[in-house]
């Protein structure tokens, strides 16, 4: 059974959308996973699918996050463990708000647990860095009677083992991606989605949260604007942030080559459309979007945090940049439209890295090690 905090079809962000290409991968290959998610502003909960995967939308009777979604969310996903606790054997918890209550409930109940820790920031959370005391002692003694961690980058190894989490229980598993082997002409996509053929085209796709610092994005791009007329910036994604990033596009009087596009479904056929991805972001622990974007060829320009660092070697399959450096940005993102071999080859390398070390179904094999030492789903 795993737990995700974001219902269909994910608008928030790419962690939601890798869980159920995780659980297809995992039922290829023999395992049965049902989903569990909240559906907020409703009290009826039921069972359907999501693309081919059994889901269960648990109704939360809240229309926005705040301390009484917490209690309801928690209280709703601990007796949905305890009402269906003859029908799973273990759970899998994906960087979910009620992580702590349902690892403890679990234990009660006698299952084995998994828990996927996203980022150094959720874990802190988690943990309760920023708690009193004595909270952090309670939280610590939950998190430390958990069977299993996946981490999705190397680094956060060693902010578990701090914590005093057993090295023995923590595997690193990377975020995976589908290969196409089918990218479909740039130019037929373009016109399908009412693109300009002539324009460069430069991407962002994912929520527009702080996190993902789409200000930093803008301003390197206000610098590009005065030196080419044939460019263009998508963004493509929902989040609280969108008030304040039409705000600077206006500003910056970037109306005329930055569309901001909302979420979109076909998110891969922008990828087959664009010329260049970038990712702005404060911190990554794995990127869904980047891996994608790394998979259709795309030349990407990333922050220089642990999880980008982790997939981009820089200059062989992208480029990594310092974090809100406007002027090395711009000039990233310059150099790479003005030199489409450049381009190419970063492509064809990134491609090649997520084929030979980020392939899905690498991802699910290593689930499954986990699952077999005494965890089935």
């Amino acid at each position: 059974m795993m737990f995700i905090d974001n219902p269909p079809p994910f608008a928030g962000g790419g962690a939601g959308q890798h869980a159920y290409k995780l659980a297809r991968e995992l039922r290829e290959l023999g395992h049965k996973v049902i989903i569990v998610c909240p559906v907020l502003g409703t009290w009826r909960s039921q069972y359907k699918p999501y693309n081919d995967v059994l889901t269960y939308c648990l109704g939360i009777p809240i229309t926005s996050f705040n301390i009484i979604f917490s209690c309801f969310y928690n209280i709703r996903m601990i007796h949905y463990l305890i009402i269906r606790r003859n029908h799973y054997n273990s759970i899998h918890i994906q960087g979910i708000r009620a992580a702590l209550s349902l690892l403890f409930t679990a234990k009660i109940l006698k299952k084995k647990t998994v828990l996927t820790v996203l980022s150094e920031h959720f874990w802190y959370s988690l943990s309760g860095k920023w708690s009193p005391h004595w909270i952090q002692r309670i939280k610590h003694k939950i998190l430390q009677n958990t069977d299993h961690f996946i981490v999705v980058n190397r680094s956060l190894i060693n902010v578990l083992t701090k914590d005093l989490v057993v090295s023995t229980k923590i595997k690193f598993i990377p975020n995976g991606t589908n290969i196409s082997e089918i990218i479909q002409d740039k130019l037929i996509v373009r016109q399908s989605l009412n693109l300009s053929p002539q324009d460069l085209i430069v991407l962002y796709a994912g929520r527009l949260h702080k996190q993902k610092n789409i200000p930093f994005l803008l301003r390197a791009w206000k610098n590009l604007n005065e030196q080419r007329s044939d460019m263009q910036l998508l963004l493509l994604g929902e989040g609280g942030e969108e008030a304040r990033i039409k705000t600077l596009i206006d500003q910056y009087g970037l109306n005329h080559s930055v569309q901001l596009l909302g979420y979109r479904a076909n998110v891969t056929a922008y990828m087959n459309a664009a010329d260049i991805f970038v990712l702005p972001s404060r911190d990554e622990g794995c990127s869904n979007a980047l891996l994608e974007a790394m998979s259709y060829r795309l030349a990407c320009i990333a922050t220089h945090s642990c999880g980008n660092a982790q997939i981009i070697t820089n200059d062989i399959n992208g480029l990594l940049i310092r974090f809100n450096d406007d002027l090395a940005l711009s000039q990233a993102i310059y150099g790479l439209l003005n030199n489409q071999a450049i381009r190419d080859r970063m492509g064809q390398e990134a491609r090649k890295t997520i084929r030979d070390r980020y392939s899905l179904h690498k991802t699910a094999l290593g689930h499954i090690d986990i699952y077999q030492k005494g965890c089935s789903l």
